[in-house]
């Protein structure tokens, strides 16, 4: 705080005589009014001085509360990207376990259709009507073996 002029030095030497504890700073309630009290600045320009005080504390915690909410609703957006990959990758097992499914139930459809087969040639087997019947009885029992072994 340079001065510029005998009133600018004359503040100077009362901020320096109140300025307790050199933190460029008039802490505590005494220290304030002392320091006002000894500017003889008229009472006009005091309770300007004072409303502007209060304006900016109030705008501090203003401040200070929009910080915070800003704070949180970053942090809740980190939380719900975290739970969204979480759902991301639960559908990605699902989709997966539901393709597998898929892939068996067909492998099991395609046994049944061969045991079926296997049943009716056994059954032409047994009504004497072979034709050929033993090579594809033989097919079809290759075939599930196959499709078993494909299951495990």
């Amino acid at each position: 705080m340079a001065g510029q002029g005998p009133n600018m030095d004359q503040f100077e030497a009362y901020f320096q005589r109140a300025d307790i504890d050199r933190d460029d700073r008039i802490s505590g309630t005494e220290a304030v009014i002392n320091f006002f009290q000894g500017s003889n600045l008229p009472k006009q320009v005091l309770a300007q001085i004072l409303y502007k005080s209060r304006s900016d504390n109030r705008l501090n915690e203003i401040t200070e509360k929009q910080k915070r909410e800003i704070s949180l609703k970053i942090r809740c957006c980190i939380k719900a990207e975290s739970l969204a990959k979480k759902v991301e990758e639960k559908n990605k097992q699902v989709g997966d376990v539901a393709s597998k499914l898929t892939i068996e139930l067909a492998t099991f459809c395609d046994i049944q259709d061969k045991k079926l087969e296997l049943y009716q040639a056994i059954v032409k087997l047994e009504e004497g009507d072979a034709d050929g019947i033993q090579d594809r009885a033989n097919q079809i029992r290759s075939d599930i073996e196959e499709l078993v072994k494909i299951l495990e």
